[in-house]
């Protein structure tokens, strides 16, 4: 018998774009699915519509509804907490499956403990941008944990994950995107597949998180201080990846951690060569020639001021 697939799904407000994603999941060719749904206090019809489908394809959804928000990195970690099946996919509520997909990344996962595929992007009305995630980025099989640690690249809704995969990877710190933190645990205890094909619509509108983030950054650069908040992020981020359990290098990232510290004390050149002898494992999605991606290490390194 196959294996049971667990489809993670968090809601919050997503009546506008649920009917169509869920559609999608009952269509997917692969059959032994459960989709195990956490809603963060939607105030919309988002719950109503999770029960009309529940009724309407008994022994398929299962339903929990937080007492509180837990916002978005938490609710993912409590309904991955959730799930039954030995292989998770996490869905997201405003995209669309190629009927495919779960078969396709079922049959890629192998002894990875984790596969991941390409997206295309659509838009509000489900029309097809002409864009891929793999125009941006260049994505590969067996990536290295370092490549996780100034990159988001591996998006929760392109991702199908052995259940293993949490007894190492929870909890997600709160100021992590989870599907980084479960990338970099993957890719630091065993290894991660790639499918060169776009397995999900990935909408863009006004109110998804993509685009919510977008506008945040946007602000973010009207800050004058900027720069000196994105370092100080930046710090963060490899701090807690340094420090996760499953980290396969902590020397390294230990080394990493102090010279992007010095960056308050001027110009770090530790950072600088750091950044070129490690540029083919921390920076191969860039799609850069040599001479741009020197003049990006050189800012990399610049000293960084605090002007409050």
């Amino acid at each position: 018998m196959s294996s049971l697939v667990s489809i993670a799904l968090c809601t919050y407000n997503s009546g506008r774009f649920l009917t169509t994603l869920l559609e999608s999941l009952l269509q997917q060719s692969y059959k032994n699915i459960e989709i195990i749904c956490c809603d963060d206090k939607s105030t919309d019809d988002t719950v109503k519509t999770l029960e009309q489908f529940k009724a309407q394809h008994p022994g398929i959804f299962t339903i929990y509804k937080n007492d509180e928000n837990l916002g978005y990195i938490k609710n993912f970690e409590k309904c991955l907490s959730l799930c039954n099946g030995e292989l998770i996919a996490i869905a997201d509520h405003d995209d669309v499956w190629k009927p495919h997909k779960i078969t396709t990344l079922v049959n890629a996962i192998g002894n990875a403990m984790m596969v991941y595929s390409d997206s295309a992007y659509i838009n509000e009305t489900n029309n097809d941008t002409g864009k891929k995630i793999s125009d941006i980025f260049r994505l590969h099989d067996c990536p290295n944990p370092d490549a996780f640690i100034f990159y988001d690249f591996i998006w929760g809704h392109s991702i199908l994950l052995k259940k293993e995969l949490l007894e190492y990877a929870l909890p997600i710190p709160d100021k992590m995107p989870y599907d980084t933190w479960l990338a970099y645990t993957a890719a630091s205890i065993s290894h991660i597949y790639y499918v060169d094909e776009p397995l999900t619509n990935w909408r863009q509108h006004q109110d998804s998180f993509t685009a919510v983030m977008l506008e945040k950054n946007k602000q973010k650069k009207e800050n004058k201080n900027r720069k000196y908040d994105e370092y100080q992020e930046k710090l963060q981020r490899i701090e807690l990846l340094k420090d996760n359990g499953s980290c396969s290098d902590k020397a390294f990232m230990t080394k990493l951690y102090s010279a992007y510290r010095s960056l308050e004390n001027g110009f770090s050149w530790t950072l600088f060569w750091l950044l070129v002898r490690h540029q083919r494992t921390l920076f191969p999605i860039w799609r850069r020639n040599y001479i741009s991606k020197i003049n990006e290490f050189r800012k990399m390194a610049r000293k960084v001021t605090n002007s409050r």
